[in-house]
């Protein structure tokens, strides 16, 4: 059976601030010893990541959601 979980928290401006969030950042998700971590992905990170079109390892990559196989670099 597949379920399609999506978790919405309700972050303060204040809060987005001082954590250094808003629309536009990247969040890293993941599930580990039964919890739910999040983090920032920093603008380094984001750059060591090169993009191109004619890329053929998609499958691999980490940019690539498995669920729509939708790579968020091109958004």
């Amino acid at each position: 059976m597949k379920f399609d979980v999506r978790i919405k928290i309700d972050v303060p401006d204040e809060v987005a601030d001082t954590l250094g969030i808003d629309e536009d950042s990247v969040l890293e998700s993941y599930y580990e010893n039964g919890y739910i971590y999040i983090r920032k992905v920093d603008d380094d990170e984001i750059e060591e990541l090169t993009h191109e079109d004619d890329c053929d390892e998609c499958e691999d990559c980490a940019m690539l959601c498995p669920h729509c196989q939708h790579c968020i670099l091109d958004d």
